[in-house]
């Protein structure tokens, strides 16, 4: 009888051991899942990004053809722009800082900051 006991420890024992390395290994494949993730989604937000800050500068390059009665608004839109591009450059240097529990958060916030420069881009050529 306590040989089997002991058998049956030994095996419960190996099982533990199977499910813990099992679950180690889970662990392991999420996590670099989710690192993947926010690396691709920090380069496509720097993306986004560059291209806004490209389409802005070459509208601003032409802004000297905005009718005068639109000059006004124009000017303000840039000033949003340029406050908006911030706001955007901060979330991105702050989103590699973020713990994975604050992750999602950041990620939603970065993109509506994303959305909201794009936004202010579009009104920029509106007033073109």
């Amino acid at each position: 009888l306590q040989t089997k006991q002991q058998e049956e420890k030994a095996e419960t024992t190996a099982d533990g051991a199977k499910e813990i390395a099992g679950a180690d290994k889970n662990v392991t494949a999420a996590y670099a899942n989710m690192q993947n993730e926010r690396a691709t989604f920090e380069a496509d937000a720097r993306a986004r990004l560059t291209k806004a800050e490209a389409r802005a500068n070459e509208l601003k390059n032409q802004s000297a053809k905005v009718p005068a009665v639109k000059k006004a608004k124009w000017t303000a839109e840039w000033n949003t722009f340029t406050s908006k591009k911030t706001e955007v450059q901060n979330r991105l240097t702050s989103l590699s800082k973020t713990t994975n529990d604050e992750w999602k958060d950041a990620r939603e916030k970065l993109a509506k900051s994303l959305d909201d420069l794009d936004a202010v881009v579009g009104r920029l050529e509106g007033q073109m």
